[in-house]
């Protein structure tokens, strides 16, 4: 992932990336095809946190929706993801980058 496409400079990353790393949550290990790089894969513990935070999110995400009906919630999930991949083509358009 890039740091343009997760919102965040450089520097905003990399302080994510060992804010993650010191709580024992991804283990960080340099990039075997890319000098400058890391690779960053969960630990066990960060896959836990991760499997809460889903079921966290999926909870609220039907909340959300509650009051839809079923074809009001397939209209609703159309229109989000038409919005996503609009804004996924016109991603950096008139935008400088902070890479």
């Amino acid at each position: 992932m890039t740091t343009q496409r997760a919102n965040l400079n450089k520097g905003q990353a990399s302080r994510a990336a060992q804010s993650l790393v010191d709580q024992s949550l991804v283990r960080k290990v340099a990039s075997a095809t890319d000098g400058r790089g890391v690779v960053l894969t969960l630990t066990a513990k960060g896959e836990r946190v991760w499997q809460r935070l889903m079921l966290v999110i999926e909870r609220r995400n039907a909340e959300i929706v509650s009051c839809l009906d079923a074809s009001e919630v397939q209209q609703f999930s159309e229109l989000l993801d038409r919005l996503v991949e609009h804004a996924r083509r016109t991603a950096g358009d008139g935008v400088e980058s902070t890479e």
